[in-house]
């Protein structure tokens, strides 16, 4: 089910009028829990935290208006040198895309896009 507010960042487009990609910051650079966008809720959860020791080195987020096959967006790995906080929306430039394959899940990857 998805919220319809226009105001979350779930519901943006996944593409600028220039052609970039717009990227939601889900857990920051230097975080050390996983944050998650629960969509039906309209907010930032707390997914697990990291080993301890160690931080996100890069800011992690989604693409909105996405869909990875597991069903969530496609996430996106923001390489800048920047501080944000989770929900910061940014117009970037895509620098690659891949596909993960989890040979546990039977061949179901999952996107990702690494930007600038």
């Amino acid at each position: 089910m998805k919220n319809k507010d226009p105001h979350l960042s779930s519901n943006l487009p996944a593409y600028g009028e220039d052609g970039s990609v717009y990227a939601v910051v889900e857990s920051p650079r230097g975080s050390v829990v996983k944050l998650k966008f629960e969509i039906k809720l309209g907010v930032f959860t707390v997914a697990h935290s990291l080993p301890l020791g160690l931080s996100y080195p890069f800011d992690w987020g989604f693409v909105p208006s996405t869909q990875a096959p597991d069903g969530d967006p496609l996430d996106i790995l923001i390489l800048h040198e920047a501080s944000t906080y989770p929900g910061w929306c940014y117009h970037v430039e895509r620098l690659a895309s891949w596909k993960w394959i989890r040979r546990k899940r039977k061949g179901r990857g999952k996107g990702m896009i690494a930007s600038l």
